[in-house]
């Protein structure tokens, strides 16, 4: 019992460690990519705005699922 406990905390870590420059990548594109300066504005040649759209749709998505898993991580671990 006492590993899975530590498991789930490293897990959690792991997860936290993970998601903080997600979250770093959408505030720069939010401050950012509404003046048109940034790291979308450099992009326009590359991307359509329908790209963009999506890849920043998935990335608050995946960033929503990830803050949901360790707070159900938190929840279990906290339980035993």
């Amino acid at each position: 019992m006492r590993s899975d406990r530590v498991l789930i905390w490293a897990l959690v870590v792991v997860l936290v460690l993970v998601l903080i420059p997600l979250i770093g990548i959408l505030g720069m594109i939010a401050m950012h990519g509404t003046m048109g300066a940034g790291m979308m504005g450099q992009m326009g040649g590359m991307m359509s705005g329908g790209m963009m759209g999506w890849g920043l749709v998935w990335m608050i998505l995946v960033a929503v699922a990830l803050v949901l898993f360790v707070a159900f991580l938190i929840r279990t671990a906290s339980r035993e």
